[in-house]
């Protein structure tokens, strides 16, 4: 997966990218750039860029789809073996369900723990910064103009 975003912040080797939403980039009518913009990422980088630089950022499929089954899976699964444990612990069907939703509260807190402690380093390391352009806000100013790279 590719994404573009502009630097806006550098803080030693920690850059923050704010980056473009790719629904708005991916068939640009040089709409106005608040309107393409989606929310800031901070990760580490080797490379020497500059405040307002172009970044195309890159990172594999597997990760992405293994980083969605963690968000999107886990909480359910946690949900439904509240259930289960519940049930089979002999509770009422009521206090199974109220288990469930324990257990999905278990999983929304193993994701948050996971995202405190693994994801950001995880992140760092997948994360890689395909180039580093100068951007020029400027450059589209013509509506019929084709403006791929922004």
């Amino acid at each position: 997966m590719v994404n573009k975003g502009i630097v806006t912040k550098i803080n030693g080797d920690t850059v923050a990218v704010k980056l473009y939403k790719s629904s708005s980039c991916s068939h640009c009518s040089c709409c106005s750039e608040t309107n393409k913009m989606g929310s800031n990422f901070e990760f580490k980088i080797n490379q020497k860029v500059e405040l307002g630089d172009l970044v195309t950022l890159e990172i594999s499929e597997k990760d992405v789809v293994k980083a969605a089954f963690i968000a999107y899976i886990f909480p359910p699964i946690f949900m439904i073996l509240g259930y289960i444990v519940a049930d089979q612990l002999g509770f009422s069907e009521m206090q199974s369900i109220f288990g469930s939703f324990l257990g999905l509260g278990v999983g929304f807190i193993f994701l948050a723990l996971y995202d405190r402690f693994f994801a950001k380093k995880t992140i760092d390391e997948e994360i890689k910064v395909v180039a580093v352009e100068k951007y020029d806000p400027n450059a589209c100013t013509n509506l019929a103009e084709s403006c791929e790279d922004f």
